[in-house]
């Protein structure tokens, strides 16, 4: 876990950003360009549209794409967790189900509604290439809930790592998986992607 204040982006994450612009080969422009409110997902949808679209590109920023609220995890690494004595809650979080959340921490299903609402007013009505920047859990939960169709809670057992990239494809009107921690392994295929 890490945190989800509003950091900048390091070099670590710039060169990641790098690696998924490049990944993405883009024969054109995207159609749209989101990204969460936070500095490092602005600043990483900016640095794909220059490298990737070869082009300036209007990044949208959209507030329901910011990380899961932590509560009283928030910018706490797992090390300080368990200096403080929240190891058990700590995995319960992580792992049990139902889950215990810290205190404060926003609830998985309320993450959802923005992630599906997200969903809904951008990407179900998509054509064409549309690049999403934001963070892990909510990224997570957005491809859980709905792309597929499982619950918020299940979105613990994906793994998307920092500065990758997942790939839903459409199939007529129904989302696609077609790809998670892509940055470096081949080249998307040529038809209407969505990252």
């Amino acid at each position: 876990m890490s945190s989800v204040g509003d950091l900048v982006l390091d070099a670590t994450g710039r060169e990641q950003i790098r690696r998924v612009a490049a990944w993405l080969e883009l024969d054109s422009d995207p159609l749209a360009l989101y990204a969460s409110p936070r500095r490092r997902a602005v600043e990483s949808a900016a640095l794909i549209a220059r490298i990737a679209a070869r082009a300036e590109k209007e990044v949208r920023i959209d507030d329901r794409l910011v990380e899961l609220g932590f509560g009283a995890f928030e910018g706490m690494t797992p090390a300080e967790i368990d200096a403080a004595g929240w190891s058990e809650i700590h995995r319960a979080w992580r792992q049990s189900r139902p889950p215990l959340y810290p205190a404060g921490a926003e609830r998985f299903e309320q993450a959802a509604e923005r992630a599906v609402s997200f969903f809904d007013d951008v990407l179900a009505r998509a054509e064409g290439l549309t690049i999403v920047v934001g963070h892990g859990h909510q990224l997570r939960i957005l491809l859980a809930v709905a792309i597929l169709g499982i619950d918020a809670e299940a979105h613990r057992r994906l793994r998307l790592d920092h500065g990758c990239a997942a790939v839903v494809e459409w199939e007529g009107p129904t989302p696609r998986l077609a790809g998670l921690n892509i940055a470096r392994f081949g080249s998307p295929r040529r038809s209407d992607r969505h990252a």
